[in-house]
């Protein structure tokens, strides 16, 4: 099964939670997503809600108030816990060059 991000680089800067600058590489914080997607949240959420976000966000299932709680509380909570797991490996120093 490919790797289905809930959230992309571009969540990070529209959220504005977390100093992030656009240079960063995907390939440097897509694997902080995937870990904080499949450590953090899926054991909060448990499998089957999890899979339901999944399928959701794919664009496989149609969920209305399922995508409303993604965008609201999920995407939050991964931009924040992706952020710790990068910085935490990458270093403190995020700056708009990258």
């Amino acid at each position: 099964m490919p790797t289905i991000l809930v959230v992309t680089k571009a969540d990070f800067i529209a959220a504005n939670l977390v100093k992030f600058s656009p240079n960063i590489l995907d390939d440097q914080i897509n694997p902080a997503i995937y870990s904080a997607q499949e450590y953090d949240l899926e054991p909060r959420l448990g499998e089957d809600l999890y899979k339901d976000i999944l399928a959701t966000v794919n664009g496989s299932v149609e969920r209305p108030e399922l995508l409303d709680f993604i965008n609201s509380k999920v995407k939050r909570y991964l931009v924040l816990t992706a952020y710790y797991r990068f910085i935490s490996a990458d270093g403190l120093n995020i700056t708009q060059f990258g």
